[in-house]
């Protein structure tokens, strides 16, 4: 159900198709590499307030830093991250998913959450979103860096406060889009489906609009 936390105490007890989604956007690194099925690092963000997620040989994503010290991105921002419906993912996929769920993985003392979203019939994610605040640059600079450290990634205008896609380095059918709202910067990473563009400024200016 929207909105619901679920808590995972050890990140060994979970699925492999379940860690290889939640593998996806920990940790922005200096260079990006990918795992299958998720979204790729921008370099010089780095998440690094809890930075406990189950991680493979890679890191992705920013996460926002409430302080200087933290690094730039720090997540866990806001208590619902899920702020698609199945509807709204629906729409931008072409495909029927079902309502998002927070899910909160605890590991070493040390937790982060995302919201995850299924398509109707299927185990493995295929869709998340995740909320950063961002210290120590803009939310502009965030998305430069996002582009610059990207190969062939792509500003999308009329989204938000910004926004840039993030494709696949190998082709495959998920890309990552970044959204700068108000206040946070956003990513909503789909897998399985290759949405028209038109669908992901429609998506985006849904997310940028809840965000905040």
């Amino acid at each position: 159900m929207r909105g619901r936390v679920r808590r995972l105490r050890d990140a060994a007890a979970l699925p492999a198709v379940l860690l290889t989604a939640l593998a996806t956007a920990l940790t922005l690194t200096g260079c990006a590499s990918t795992i299958a099925g998720a979204p790729r690092a921008a370099e010089g963000v780095s998440p690094t307030t809890k930075p406990s997620r189950p991680s493979a040989e890679r890191s992705t994503p920013p996460s926002g830093g409430a302080e200087p010290s933290s690094g730039p991105l720090v997540g866990d921002v806001v208590a619902d991250e899920c702020l698609l419906t199945a509807a709204d993912v629906s729409a931008l996929t072409g495909k029927t998913y079902l309502d998002g769920q927070n899910v909160t993985v605890q590991k070493d003392g040390k937790e982060n959450k995302s919201c995850f979203y299924t398509k109707d019939g299927d185990f493995a994610p295929s869709g998340r979103i995740d909320v950063y605040k961002v210290n120590g640059l803009t939310l502009q600079e965030a998305l430069e860096r996002v582009a610059k450290n990207t190969p062939n990634s792509k500003k999308i205008q009329g989204i938000g406060r910004g926004a840039v896609l993030e494709p696949d380095k190998d082709g495959a059918p998920r890309a990552t889009l970044w959204v700068a709202s108000d206040n946070h910067l956003s990513l909503l990473w789909i897998a399985d489906s290759t949405p028209a563009e038109a669908s992901w400024i429609d998506a985006g200016n849904k997310l940028a609009t809840k965000a905040g």
